[in-house]
């Protein structure tokens, strides 16, 4: 279905209130799916060891988007935390991508959060500029950006209060980034990575700072 070309590493220390809680590996690679050139994006998050013992966290998402478009071809991801377990992927069914056991399907317009980061860590603003609205596993937000130099700050509402998408209760971090009233920044380095992730609301404050070794 698919093949790889080129890939890259990165690793990031996930932050709870300062506290490091979490490691997030993030590998990035060119394929090929459905004939079309693209790029891979795997995201791993395990917490600490300690931390297994308050609040475990073992999160999977593989993401597969247009190389040239950077509309979503895959999304597949397994996540699982404290009385919440996902398991989600897509499908190519008569030459449309949908979720699978539902009614669901993604367009040609459909982008979602995994890409804006690829997009930021790649200055594709003026790409970030024609994008009105993000997918979150089948919930729909107005998407919009604020940028200063090598910083962004997402802006996110809800589409549609009453549409839950395709679970009710996603993961920890993908609930945490789309909460409303939330600040989300993020900033990206001289090299073109991003440097930090993090997400405010209230006290609450989650962040994924690189691990430079």
């Amino acid at each position: 279905m698919y093949s790889f070309l080129f890939s890259s590493n990165l690793d990031y220390k996930i932050k709870f209130f300062g506290i490091y809680v979490a490691d997030c590996k993030v590998e990035m690679s060119d394929t090929t799916i459905y004939n079309t050139d693209a790029i891979r994006l795997n995201y791993k998050v395990k917490t600490k060891p300690f931390i297994d013992n308050f609040f475990n966290i073992d999160n999977y998402y593989t993401i597969i988007i247009d190389k040239n478009k950077y509309n979503t071809l895959l999304y597949k991801k397994k996540t699982v935390q404290p009385n919440v377990v996902n398991y989600i992927e897509t499908e190519f069914v008569n030459n449309n991508i949908k979720y699978k056991d539902s009614n669901t399907y993604l367009g040609r317009e459909d982008f979602n959060i995994f890409s804006i980061l690829y997009l930021i860590s790649n200055n594709k603003k003026e790409v970030m500029n024609s994008i009105s609205q993000i997918e979150r596993e089948g919930k729909y937000y107005d998407f919009s950006f604020l940028s200063e130099n090598n910083s962004y700050e997402l802006i996110l509402n809800e589409k549609n209060i009453e549409d839950k998408g395709l679970i009710e209760h996603t993961d920890i971090f993908l609930w945490g980034l789309f909460l409303p009233n939330t600040n989300n920044s993020i900033l990206v380095n001289d090299l073109g990575y991003i440097e930090e992730c993090k997400f405010k609301r209230g006290i609450l404050t989650i962040s994924a700072i690189i691990d430079i070794k």
